[in-house]
């Protein structure tokens, strides 16, 4: 699930959750 991660990603740097 590496969209999953990816998302969480995106939001701990203070971005939207994108779902790559």
């Amino acid at each position: 699930e590496t969209y999953r991660w990816h998302r969480t990603v995106t939001v701990a740097q203070g971005r939207p959750g994108t779902e790559r």
